[in-house]
């Protein structure tokens, strides 16, 4: 079984998949079009799509089409590309007009795909991806050094049938950093606790919802959004938001708002932190000593009256 491994970007959510250089001083690269695609179906049924694929080299590149099914490690959103052999997979479901073609220098090509869906597949959902990979001219067992090909990829999302099963958990809502550094951690833990292979077969999280910081009057300091997060079957997720600032300072309350999906139901939490902004600190020790030396300088007159 071969597997790949690619990682996710920030923010990730399911992000472009990287694209591999086939030469280290002329790179070689693809560029295609959706990055990612959803899409819900019912058994037995069939759809239709392209991917547009362009190759801005100045050199003609043969393209290899490959499907593989996927699924989601770790808790930053790695990928593991791999072929289902035991069941009914992403890739036995997706065929193309041509699995290779030649993509001259500078065009692109709308390349068709045909997706199928079997009355007799298990209900809930599917993960795969469609790589578009350079073919090298030619293989030289001779040369020393290893010949690499570039690849860059569509991932797959899909929801097939009725009765697919959602099930997630906020496993925590946690705060991080120096109350003096102008910066603050927010860390929400999401798992997903569904199955890839039960009947039927656990689907997706899109974690959602916003997370709102106000001080101690209740007025609003901060408010991030939730969302183009995924997280896939029997995976554990921490998604971070940050927020910046030189200039707050006392006690806050963070509220966290967030459902497992859109339009599921909302899940809160809340926490306390304190900031101590050294602007504002400094003001404070600046008035403070002002106050002190007129005291100082008034006090005595004062006496002598």
């Amino acid at each position: 079984m071969k597997k790949f491994i690619f990682f996710l970007f920030i923010s990730l959510s399911l992000q472009p998949i990287a694209v591999l250089s086939a030469d280290t001083q002329t790179q070689n690269t693809i560029q295609i079009a959706p990055l990612k695609y959803e899409e819900n179906l019912n058994l037995g049924d069939v759809k239709e799509g392209t991917i547009d694929v362009m190759n801005p080299t100045t050199k003609d590149e043969m393209i290899q089409v490959e499907a593989t099914s996927l699924k989601m490690t770790g808790i930053n959103g790695q990928l593991e590309f791999y072929n289902d052999q035991k069941s009914q997979g992403f890739e036995k479901f997706i065929t193309f007009d041509s699995n290779q073609f030649l993509l001259p220098a500078g065009e692109g090509k709308k390349v068709k795909f045909r997706l199928g869906i079997p009355i007799s597949a298990s209900s809930g959902a599917y993960f795969g991806a469609v790589f578009f990979r350079l073919v090298p001219d030619s293989i030289d067992s001779s040369e020393s050094k290893a010949i690499a090909t570039g690849q860059a990829g569509t991932i797959f999302l899909l929801t097939v049938g009725q009765g697919d099963v959602r099930s997630g958990k906020l496993d925590s809502f946690n705060i991080s950093g120096n109350p003096f550094s102008k910066k603050t951690v927010f860390e929400v833990e999401q798992s997903n606790l569904s199955k890839y292979n039960t009947t039927p077969r656990g689907t997706y999280l899109k974690p959602t919802g916003t997370i709102t910081v106000k001080n101690i009057f209740g007025k609003v300091k901060s408010k991030q959004e939730i969302s183009s997060y995924y997280v896939l079957p029997e995976t554990k997720r921490i998604i971070k938001k940050e927020l910046e600032s030189p200039y707050l300072f006392g006690l806050y309350k963070a509220e966290l708002s967030i459902s497992n999906y859109p339009g599921d139901p909302v899940i809160t939490k809340s926490s306390y932190f304190v900031k101590l902004a050294p602007a504002i600190l400094g003001l404070i020790t600046f008035f403070a000593l002002v106050i002190f030396t007129v005291i100082s300088f008034v006090k005595p007159k004062l006496r002598k009256k």
